[in-house]
C-alpha cells in the first residue's frame, strides 16, 4: 500500500511523493521509536562508565572492542570493570540490570534489524523476521508487548545511572533537559512537555 503526500521542501515544493505505508499503528511506531532511542542511551551510558573505569590516558588506549564500538563486547568489559568491581547494593542493582540487558538484547536486535509484517489472521500482532547465523528467525509482538519492552529499557536506564535510587548521588545536583528548557523559557520546552501520546 502507498501513501501520497505533498513534498513541501524548497527544491520540490508542491510535487507529489509516493511513500510506502509500513502498516504500523501510531502506538507501535511510538514504542519502537522509544526502544531504539532508549537502547542507544543505554549503550552510551555503559560505554561512558567503562571508559571511566578503565581510566585511559587517551581514547587510543581503549580496548579494540570499544574503538570498534562492538556493543556486546563493550557490555562484557562493563561487566568486568564496572559491575564486578562494585560492592554492596550498587553491585546488586547493576548485576540485575546486566541480566535484564542480556535478556532484552535479542528483542532489541529483532526490532532494529528485522523485517516487519502484520499478521493477516491476528491483526493485533506484528511479526519481525530476520536471518541470524543462517536461520530464519521470527518474533511476534503486539503494541502492549512493545510498550512493556520500552518501559523495561527505560527502567534499566534509570538504574544504570542511579543504582542507589538517588538522582543526586553522583553529582550533587541534577536537572533534566525538560526542566532546563522550561526555566530558560526555551521554545523547545513545548516539545518536551508533549500532548498525550499514543502511549496513554
Amino acid at each position: 500500500m502507498e501513501i501520497t503526500m505533498t513534498d513541501d521542501s524548497p527544491n520540490n515544493a508542491g510535487k507529489m511523493m509516493q511513500l510506502l505505508d509500513l502498516e504500523l499503528s501510531e502506538r507501535e511506531f511510538y514504542f519502537i521509536g522509544r526502544i531504539v532511542a532508549a537502547w542507544g542511551a543505554l549503550e552510551s551510558e555503559i560505554f561512558t562508565q567503562t571508559v571511566q573505569a578503565l581510566n585511559p590516558n587517551s581514547l587510543d588506549d581503549l580496548p579494540a572492542a570499544m574503538n570498534n564500538l562492538q556493543p556486546s563486547r563493550v557490555r562484557e568489559l562493563w561487566k568486568e570493570h564496572v559491575v564486578d568491581k562494585a560492592s554492596g547494593k550498587r553491585r546488586e542493582v547493576l548485576l540485575e540490570q546486566h541480566e535484564k540487558i542480556e535478556t532484552l538484547s535479542e528483542d532489541r536486535h529483532a526490532i532494529v534489524h528485522g523485517m516487519w509484517e502484520y499478521s493477516k489472521s491476528e491483526l493485533e500482532k506484528i511479526t519481525v523476521w530476520r536471518v541470524r547465523k543462517g536461520d530464519l528467525e521470527k518474533k511476534v509482538f503486539t503494541a502492549d508487548a512493545l510498550m512493556n519492552i520500552s518501559l523495561a529499557v527505560d527502567q534499566i536506564n534509570y538504574y544504570l545511572r542511579f543504582p542507589l535510587d538517588n538522582p543526586l548521588e553522583s553529582s550533587g545536583s541534577f536537572m533534566s533537559r525538560r526542566m532546563r528548557a522550561t526555566l530558560a523559557g526555551h521554545p523547545v520546552y513545548k516539545e518536551l512537555w508533549p500532548e498525550p501520546t499514543p502511549a496513554t
